[in-house]
């Protein structure tokens, strides 16, 4: 109820010929003087803790994941059923520069049931092997469905994302704190 006494409260100034609001309203400025300001560091600190934290996310999982495999993992030995290159969905400027390299194998788990696996792999081990090859995978005992080929060693990428998105998540955080307390200064510098 007050919202809606509130909202009729406010009056449109009425223009006069000459342009300017009339003088007879009382309610403080017209509304049409409003003008939303947004201070940019709120902006871009905004963004980069956004874009920091889906990295950090992102190196992280991947982390977890690489640990999973090197502390439950088990090695086995797979036989190639095929292989394949695929281009992803890309924009044609960018299809050149990347290709996908798959290979897709069999392997008997430690409990004699034989499952199948697909992953990438890069260029060099992919243009090494051919189908009926033997290849060493590792595969999680109690789920051997989620495998992988041995020399698909995340490396140093997990590392990289999950830092650089640490860095931007912090700097985000700053220039946000930053943004908020000039906006804050500039509000109390505009009341006195």
């Amino acid at each position: 109820m007050l919202a809606l006494k509130g909202l009729l409260s406010l009056q449109t100034p009425v223009l006069s010929s000459a342009g300017s609001a009339d003088a007879s309203d009382s309610h403080g400025p017209p509304l049409w003087q409003f003008r939303v300001k947004v201070n940019r560091w709120i902006i871009i600190g905004g963004i980069l803790l956004i874009v920091g934290v889906s990295f950090r996310l992102i190196g992280d999982a991947k982390l977890r994941e690489q640990r999973l495999f090197q502390a439950a993992g088990l090695t086995a030995t797979a036989i190639v059923e095929a292989k394949s290159s695929r281009v992803p969905d890309r924009p044609q400027s960018a299809q050149s520069q990347h290709i996908q390299y798959l290979v897709s194998y069999r392997f008997t788990s430690d409990d004699g049931a034989t499952v199948r696996g697909s992953d990438a792999i890069d260029r060099r081990t992919w243009q090494s092997i051919r189908e009926g090859d033997p290849i060493q995978i590792v595969y999680l005992r109690d789920q051997p469905a989620r495998s992988r080929p041995v020399a698909n060693t995340a490396g140093t990428a997990p590392w990289i994302a999950s830092v650089l998105g640490g860095a931007l998540a912090a700097g985000g955080t700053l220039l946000l704190g930053y943004g908020l307390y000039d906006a804050k200064r500039r509000h109390r510098k505009n009341q006195q």
